[in-house]
Formats: C-alpha cells, structure tokens, sequence
C-alpha cells in the first residue's frame, strides 16, 4: 500500500493488533516518516466473504439466464 500522504511505496509494520474479524496493522512511511492503519481480514473473514459473494454471483447468473430464456 502507498503511504497517503507523499504517495511513496516502502513503509514499516510498526505495530500489529489482532481483533476477531480483523487485524490492525499500525505502518510508517520510509520516505517521509507518516504513521497510518490499516485493517486486514483475517483468512476466515476473508474465505467468509468471499463464498458470499461467489453465492450472489452464481445466483445473479441464474437470474440473468433466466431472463435471456424469456
């Protein structure tokens, strides 16, 4: 991730935080010292989300099927 305030690619893990459906991970900029968060989903939240959003787009797909029948 870019730092958002001087847009450079290289930072620093500062700090990490493990929350239940998350992790808080606290970075620092290389190049101009800016401390930001960020939040990263946790491999079951991630897995969770996505067979959502598989399910809603196989089901979109019926749908839409169903509609180049009619």
């Amino acid at each position: 991730m870019k730092c958002p305030k001087c847009k450079n690619s290289f930072s620093v893990v500062v700090d990490t935080r493990p929350e239940p459906n998350y992790q808080r991970v606290r970075k620092e900029c290389s190049g101009c010292g800016h401390r930001y968060t960020i939040y990263e989903l946790t491999t079951e939240q991630y897995n969770w989300q996505k067979s959502i959003i598989e399910k809603y787009y196989q089901i979109k797909q019926i749908t839409e099927d169903d509609n180049v029948k009619n």
